[in-house]
């Protein structure tokens, strides 16, 4: 017995987007506030770029992890250089990664 709510023929991708669009889905993109890096203006004076970064609903207090895959030379590395440190070799990694992410940023936003 088929269950409710699950087609019984697959859709092509074409058909499952029109649904979507059908559901709303056109009104929740459109209405999104954050550009992700496309620039937004109603006439030239308000030129203006945004970036995700700058999305409203983002915290700096709100912590999320990111995995990182070392090989195992680089690993000893790092552990190496914590054990080498002042701070945790967490916080080491933060402040360094940081600074490379906020230079990179001024690099290809300086290219544009």
């Amino acid at each position: 017995m088929a269950s409710k709510g699950f087609a019984t023929r697959k859709r092509t991708a074409d058909e499952f987007i029109a649904a979507a669009l059908d559901d709303g889905a056109e009104s929740v993109v459109s209405s999104h506030p954050i550009d992700h890096g496309e620039t937004t203006a109603r006439d030239p004076s308000e030129l203006h770029t945004t970036y995700p970064w700058e999305n409203p609903e983002l915290s700096p207090r709100v912590q999320k992890q990111y995995n990182l895959r070392l090989d195992e030379v680089t690993l000893e590395k790092l552990r190496w250089v914590g054990k080498n440190v002042t701070v945790s070799t967490h916080q080491w990694v933060v402040d360094v990664l940081k600074d490379a992410i906020e230079t990179k940023i001024r690099e290809v936003v300086d290219r544009q």
